[in-house]
């Protein structure tokens, strides 16, 4: 399959040049699986692209099982212990709504309102910091997302951090020290998605880090075996026996570490295009709030149908 390197992305990273997503065969579809679980990030430009959500389903359907956020268990796991209230109820109609017409597996990302003026995705406004999906959840791990551009994307962006060359650049010292580490993660919708309404910071504190305080090794293996880093340092408040002090000068240094230009590649939409990226040894963020106008179709999945 023809490719092109991404700017920006080391030694990962692609585009597929020379496959019409609408005519494929199942054997390309294979081969095209192949490409995004080696290359972690990988996208088909709006003229080779533009499929239908059902197409798009099929396709990713092809390397692997559709997985679904615990979220709406969590909230109703919370509204058993507080009873209804104003904000879970709000939480409770986006949750629906964002699922609302859309296949098994899919979610609407848009900040789009409907004629009421009710919200009618996910991630509606706000900005959304560098992170994975479910990214303090050690039993909730779909390690593919793909985002398809359907609307309004034109203008907007996607910024992607890959940790497997800058885990490999780290001197030796420090990378035997971040191979043991235990990062200590808890929510903040200041650090995560700020600027966002209630409802959902909400929706992305019971998706992405549904538990204070939980314990995730840093250390991280990609399903096609690339050693990278799972640090979304977004919800990072610690690291396992070490003083605050000793946290703070590390968990800094990495950061500065992480966030350079050679790791990091920023996409700009077209309506049209598909991209898909590992949510282990990646972190993607959106820079920009505004999104009344954009519409992105979301869908998680596993690797059951390409790693035996």
């Amino acid at each position: 399959m023809q490719t092109l390197s991404l700017e920006n992305f080391g030694s990962l990273g692609a585009q597929a040049v020379d496959i019409n997503l609408q005519t494929a065969s199942d054997e390309e579809l294979k081969e095209l699986g192949e490409l995004v679980l080696n290359k972690l990030v990988v996208y088909v430009n709006a003229e080779n692209a533009s499929v239908t959500p059902e197409r798009f389903q099929y396709i990713q359907t092809r390397w692997g099982d559709p997985i679904s956020s615990d979220a709406g268990k969590r909230l109703e796991e919370r509204v058993k212990k507080d009873g209804w209230n104003k904000l879970y109820v709000e939480t409770a109609r986006d949750m629906k709504a964002m699922r609302k017409d859309m296949l098994p597996g899919m979610i609407r990302v848009t900040g789009i309102k409907d004629k009421k003026g009710n919200r009618t995705g996910m991630f509606a406004d706000g900005e959304l910091d560098w992170h994975s999906n479910q990214q303090s959840d050690n039993d909730g791990y779909a390690p593919l997302i793909g985002l398809q551009g359907v609307e309004g994307t034109e203008g907007s962006s996607t910024e992607f951090l890959q940790t497997v060359d800058a885990l490999n650049d780290l001197e030796n010292d420090t990378r035997s020290e971040v191979e043991q580490l235990i990062a200590i993660h808890s929510f903040g919708a200041d650090r995560i998605s700020r600027g966002t309404s209630k409802s959902q910071a909400l929706i992305t504190n019971l998706q992405l880090v549904p538990e204070d305080n939980t314990e995730m090794p840093v250390l991280a293996i990609a399903p096609n075996g690339d050693k990278g880093m799972h640090f979304p340092w977004t919800s990072i408040v610690g690291f396992k026996d070490y003083t605050q002090e000793e946290f703070e000068k590390l968990f800094n240094y990495l950061v500065e570490h992480l966030w350079q230009d050679k790791y990091v590649y920023k996409h700009m939409w077209q309506d049209g295009e598909i991209v898909w990226m590992d949510q282990i040894v990646t972190l993607h963020r959106r820079p920009g709030r505004d999104t009344s106008k954009r519409l992105l179709h979301r869908m998680c999945s596993n690797w059951s149908n390409i790693i035996a």
